[in-house]
C-alpha cells in the first residue's frame, strides 16, 4: 500500500516579489492626470507523490525475457496471460523523485487616468491594462509514457524488486524524465471607464447627487501547452491538453441616485446595465435606504439583483484527466469493495482513485441571484459602537464542480451505471467484451456495465444556494490616557443556514456546522478580534482568530466525531517616527496551535482540513515601508 498522501508537501516553497508606484501631475486647480503601475512575480515549487503507473494506451508490460523476470513467483502463483509469458504490472516511480512543478507567475497592472471638476460634475476617467502570466515547468517526476514503455521493453529494470534500485537502473530510467516548461497561459483585461456625479439640487431635508458611468473591457485568455501535453504522453497525467484561445468584449453603463426624502431618511436608486458578447445582457437594480430615528440609532437595508457570467477560465480551461480525491469502487463491479466475477480487475475499479475529468464546459449558464440586508448600528457614546446586520442570499444555477464523495455516495445509488451522467464507462469491444478487459481475464458478461474509465468532474451549473446570515461588530474606543490610547474591536459572522442543492431539482442539503464533500464545512460562528494600543509614533495589537468546530466527514464510512474549534493569537508592533518610513512586525499563532483533526478526504491532504486552517504554525514577520511624494 502506497501512502501517496504522506510525500505532498503541506505549504510549498516560494518567492514573491512585487512594485508599485504612482504618479499625479496637476494640470490645473481642476484636472488631474494619475498613473500608477503594479508588478508581481511568484514562483512556487510544489511536489506531490512519485508517478504511478497509470498508462493512457494500455498496460505496462514486462517482457517474458527480462533479466529479472520473477520465474519462481509465476510458477507458484500463475499469472494472466501464459504461464511463462510477458507480464502486466504496476508501479510507483519512487526511483525517479516526486512529481515537481516550478511555477512563474507574473502579474502586472498600468493605469493611466484623470480626474478633477468639469462644468460642476466630479469626473474621473482612467484606462487599464491586466496581464496575468504563468508558466508550468516539470523540473522533476514527471515520465513520458512512450519513452518508459520503451525502456522496461528492454528488462533491464528490476520493476519488482521492493529495495531500491542500483544507480546503474536509474541511470537507464532518466531519459524517461520530462524536464522543460509544459504550458504557458496568459489572460489580459483593457478596461476603459468613465464616470462622474453631481449634486443636483438642493431639498428640504439636504442635496440630491446623481452619478453615472459606463465601462467597456475586452477580455482575452491565451493557453499554450508543450507538444507532450497536446499528445498526453505524460504517464499518470492529464490526457490530451489542447490550446485555447478565447475573447469577450463587455460594455456597461449604470448610475445611481440618493434621495434625502427627511432629515433623518436617505433613500438611494442604482441601476446596472451589462452587455456580453457571448452571453446577451443583463439590468441589475439596487435599492437601499439609510434612516436615523434618533442620534445614536442607524437603520440601513437594501434589496439588490446579481448576474456572474462564467469567466473565460471556467469555459475554455482544458478539459483533463485526474484523479478524484478520495478512494472508492466501481458501485456494480464492485459493490462494497468486493470485486464481482474473474472479470474484474480488483486493483483498478475497488478502493482506488479513479481518473475524472475536470476543467471548462463551454455550455455553462451564468450565475443569476438576489440578496437582501437589514441592520443596525448603535452608538449610546462615542466610546461604543454596535452593529448587526442581517443578510440573506439566493443563488440559481451556481457554477462549481461536484464532489466524488456525493457522485459515488449518492447519485451512484440511484443510477450505478452512469451516476447522473458522470461516470464514463468503456465501451464494448467487437467480441462483445469491454475494451479495458485485461488480457487472460474472462470477458464482461453482456449484463454487466464495463469498467469506470473516467469520472466527470468538470465546470457545472449546480443547483440553488439560500445562506442567510448575521454580520455582528463592536468596537470600544476608550479616551487617550498618559500611557497611550487603546480600543478594541471585533467582527464576526454567524451563519443561520446554508442550504443547497447538487443539482438542479435535488434535494436541498443543509451545510452549516457540517462537512460536506462538495461544499466543505460552514461553520456555525467565527470571529476577529483585536486589542490596539497606541502612543506617538509607536503601536502595538493582540488578535484572535477564532473558527467554531464542526461534524467531520462521514462519507467514507467514518464514525461520527465533530472537528475541534479553532482559535489562534497573532501579536503585532509598529513604529512610525520618520516621516514616510513605517516598520511592523509580529508573530501570527503565537501559541503554535496544529490545525484540529479532520478526516477531510478532498484535498489530497489527510488529518486535517487545509481551507479553515493553516499548517505553518508559528510564523514571524516584518514589513518596511516607506512612501514619498
Amino acid at each position: 500500500v502506497q501512502d501517496f498522501t504522506g510525500v505532498i508537501d503541506i505549504y510549498p516553497p516560494s518567492e514573491r516579489k512585487g512594485f508599485f508606484t504612482r504618479g499625479e501631475f496637476q494640470i490645473t486647480n481642476d484636472h488631474q492626470l494619475f498613473a500608477e503601475y503594479h508588478l508581481q512575480r511568484n514562483d512556487i515549487t510544489f511536489a506531490v507523490s512519485e508517478t504511478p503507473t497509470v498508462p493512457i494506451n494500455g498496460p505496462l508490460i514486462y517482457p517474458a525475457n527480462g533479466a529479472f523476470y520473477p520465474a519462481p513467483f509465476v510458477a507458484a502463483n500463475g499469472q494472466t496471460i501464459t504461464p511463462t509469458g510477458p507480464l502486466v504490472f504496476t508501479w510507483r516511480l519512487k526511483p525517479l523523485g516526486r512529481r515537481t512543478d516550478l511555477i512563474e507567475t507574473k502579474e502586472q497592472r498600468l493605469v493611466v487616468g484623470a480626474q478633477g471638476v468639469l462644468a460642476g460634475w466630479d469626473y474621473n476617467t482612467a484606462f487599464s491594462h491586466s496581464e496575468s502570466n504563468a508558466k508550468d515547468n516539470y523540473v522533476d517526476g514527471y515520465v513520458s509514457e512512450n519513452r518508459l514503455r520503451a525502456i522496461v521493453q528492454t528488462g533491464q529494470i528490476n520493476v519488482f524488486s521492493s529495495a531500491a534500485l542500483p544507480q546503474s537502473q536509474i541511470d537507464l530510467l532518466a531519459p524517461a524524465k520530462i524536464l522543460e516548461k509544459v504550458r504557458e497561459a496568459t489572460t489580459k483585461v483593457d478596461t476603459f471607464d468613465a464616470r462622474t456625479s453631481k449634486e443636483l439640487w438642493q431639498m428640504a431635508a439636504g442635496p440630491m447627487a446623481l452619478a453615472v458611468g459606463a465601462e467597456t473591457r475586452k477580455e482575452k485568455l491565451q493557453d499554450a501547452n508543450a507538444p507532450v501535453l497536446n499528445t498526453g504522453d505524460v504517464l499518470g497525467g492529464a490526457g490530451n491538453f489542447q490550446d485555447q484561445n478565447a475573447s469577450r468584449r463587455v460594455t456597461g453603463v449604470f448610475g445611481e441616485l440618493n434621495i434625502p426624502i427627511l432629515k433623518s431618511l436617505e433613500a438611494q436608486f442604482a441601476v446596472r446595465y451589462d452587455k456580453y458578447s457571448d452571453f446577451g445582457n443583463t439590468t441589475n437594480p439596487k435599492v437601499a435606504i439609510r434612516w436615523t430615528p434618533v442620534k445614536q440609532i442607524l437603520v440601513r437595508s437594501s434589496y439588490s439583483t446579481g448576474f456572474r457570467a462564467p469567466t473565460l477560465s471556467d469555459l475554455f480551461y482544458p478539459q483533463f484527466n485526474g484523479n478524484t480525491a478520495g478512494s472508492h469502487s466501481d458501485p456494480i463491479r464492485c459493490p462494497g469493495g468486493t470485486p464481482i466475477g474473474g472479470f474484474v480487475n480488483s486493483t483498478e475499479e475497488c478502493e482506488i482513485q479513479f481518473t475524472n475529468v475536470s476543467g471548462g464546459n463551454p455550455n455553462l449558464k451564468p450565475e443569476k441571484s438576489h440578496q437582501w440586508t437589514i441592520g443596525v448600528v448603535w452608538e449610546p457614546s462615542n466610546i461604543v459602537s454596535l452593529g448587526a446586520d442581517f443578510w440573506s442570499i439566493h443563488r440559481k444555477d451556481s457554477i462549481s464542480t461536484i464532489g466524488d464523495g456525493t457522485i459515488f455516495d449518492q447519485y451512484a445509488v440511484l443510477d450505478p451505471v452512469t451516476a447522473n451522467g458522470y461516470f464514463n464507462r468503456a465501451a464494448r469491444n467487437a467480441t462483445g467484451g469491454c475494451v479495458t478487459d485485461l488480457p487472460g481475464n474472462p470477458a464482461t458478461p453482456a449484463n454487466v456495465p464495463c469498467s469506470i474509465v473516467s469520472v466527470v468532474q468538470t465546470q457545472a451549473n449546480l443547483g440553488n444556494f439560500n445562506v442567510t446570515g448575521i454580520d455582528l461588530s463592536g468596537t470600544m474606543r476608550f479616551p487617550a490616557t498618559d500611557y497611550g490610547r487603546i480600543s478594541l474591536k471585533a467582527e464576526g459572522t454567524y451563519f443561520i443556514s446554508y442550504n443547497y442543492q447538487q443539482a438542479k431539482d435535488s434535494d436541498y442539503i443543509q451545510n452549516v456546522g457540517i462537512l460536506t464533500t462538495d461544499n466543505g464545512a460552514i461553520t456555525r460562528w467565527r470571529h476577529y478580534a483585536t486589542l490596539n494600543w497606541s502612543m506617538g509614533p509607536w503601536g502595538a495589537s493582540i488578535a484572535q482568530n477564532f473558527v467554531l468546530g464542526y461534524q467531520d466527514d462521514t462519507s467514507l464510512g467514518n464514525p461520527p466525531r465533530r472537528v475541534g474549534s479553532y482559535e489562534t493569537y497573532d501579536i503585532q508592533g509598529t513604529w512610525a517616527g520618520w516621516k514616510g518610513f513605517s516598520l511592523n512586525a509580529g508573530i501570527r499563532n503565537v501559541f503554535d496551535r496544529d490545525p484540529p483533526a479532520s478526516a477531510n478526504s478532498q484535498n489530497f491532504q489527510v488529518g486535517y482540513d487545509p481551507r479553515y486552517t493553516d499548517p505553518r504554525g508559528r510564523t514571524y514577520y516584518a514589513n518596511l515601508k516607506y512612501a514619498f511624494k
